[in-house]
């Protein structure tokens, strides 16, 4: 049964990469929600979870999808880049062109010897956004970060460390610009 799992995986990811990434976006008034099934039938059996009601953007770009969980009403957005070991929860809006690092690192603390030739550790944890949050379009995430319930994360933003719950983060580092009551 593991073997036909991993099969029907590696297929669905070469039809994902070969075919459904190319198909236009999830918006587009041709063939738009269309494109959108078939790309959501392939993460059905490459993600972990995958919630009712889903958007996948055009070419977005998930590796071979290990651990990864997206709630419903959930979106990704076109462009994207998401690492394996990510959960996003329910009524996420992601904008386009959003990248997150994956959880590992290069070794640099040898100085006697080149960086190439160090390696990568992981980094303990996993990168998690919360129910109801809402990102704007090209923003750059660090490995391991948590985005809390009901918050924002401006345009262009630079998240570095956990953003808390209820508010609005901006810039580069993302600082808190404004509470949600």
């Amino acid at each position: 049964m593991k073997l036909i799992n991993k099969c029907i995986k590696w297929f669905s990811l070469i039809v994902y990469y070969s075919f459904a990434y190319w198909l236009p976006n999830y918006d587009s008034r041709f063939f738009g929600r269309f494109a959108n099934k078939i790309r959501v039938l392939c993460i059905k059996k490459i993600f972990e979870h995958v919630g009712k009601g889903v958007n996948i953007g055009r070419k977005a770009r998930f590796g071979k999808g290990n651990d990864i969980r997206i709630g419903s009403r959930s979106s990704i957005g076109a462009n994207c880049h998401v690492p394996a070991n990510i959960h996003i929860g329910n009524d996420v809006m992601m904008g386009p062109n959003n990248h997150f690092f994956g959880c590992f690192t290069h070794n640099i603390s040898d100085t006697t010897k080149p960086m190439v030739e160090q390696g990568f550790r992981i980094i303990e944890g996993r990168t998690e956004i919360c129910d109801d949050v809402w990102i704007g379009r090209d923003c750059l995430f660090m490995p391991c970060v948590k985005i809390g319930s009901h918050s924002v994360v401006g345009a262009r933003s630079v998240v570095t460390k956990d953003v808390p719950e209820r508010v609005i983060v901006a810039g580069n580092p993302a600082i808190i610009r404004k509470k949600r009551e």
